[in-house]
């Protein structure tokens, strides 16, 4: 079995403010949005998610990564069961 690699991403809330973001590709989704928002001092109290769409309806996104994804007639994938390495 091979060793999870090591990502480095970036987020960005405006074009100059941004963190890059070191998590292993084993890491969920779920991982990755708790990273995101203690890198930027927030706290976790709203629910997250990760669309492929970033401009015009998010939810009109064809892959879509949510935290209740497991809600009867979603058509999105969990976050928690989701990693990181798989979500691209």
């Amino acid at each position: 079995m091979t060793e999870p690699a090591t990502l480095i991403l970036r987020a960005s809330l405006q074009a100059r403010l941004y963190r890059d973001i070191e998590v292993s590709s084993s890491s969920t989704l779920a991982d990755l949005a708790e990273a995101i928002v203690a890198a930027f001092g927030f706290d976790m109290d709203h629910a997250d998610g990760f669309y492929s769409k970033i401009t015009g309806k998010l939810f009109d996104s064809p892959r879509r990564f949510e935290l209740f994804a497991d809600i009867k007639g979603s058509n999105s994938r969990s976050v928690k069961r989701t990693r990181v390495i798989t979500a691209s």
